[in-house]
């Protein structure tokens, strides 16, 4: 990761699509010992502006990456909701199999 002049809060890397990717912090005290970072209010002030900066990304598409995008959406959507269909079938019988095996164990 490439460490800011700041401090080595940043330590963001551009990797997907000019978005910078955030380092996470495994070693609390090393990377408290790194220049740069002398208070925890000074760390979260940085990293409070880094999050702020995400919650106001925006993605941009153009108008046929959008359409291809949302007609991928609704055949997901309606995949999905298939699949869930499909599942709460198969939990019902899994339910009545169980319940006959026990029956058929408490029979004798």
């Amino acid at each position: 990761a490439v460490t800011s002049e700041g401090g080595g809060v940043a330590g963001l890397k551009r990797t997907h699509l000019g978005i910078p990717e955030a380092v996470f912090v495994e070693d609390v005290d090393a990377f408290m010992k790194k220049p740069g970072n002398e208070t925890a209010d000074m760390v979260l002030k940085r990293l409070d502006e880094q999050y702020q900066k995400y919650k106001f990304m925006m993605l941009e598409y153009d108008i046929d990456e959008a359409q291809s995008l949302l007609e991928n959406l609704s055949t997901a959507t309606r995949n999905l909701e298939s699949t869930e269909e499909d599942l709460d079938f198969l939990r019902d019988q899994f339910t009545t199999t169980e319940v006959n095996m026990a029956r058929v164990y408490n029979w004798d």
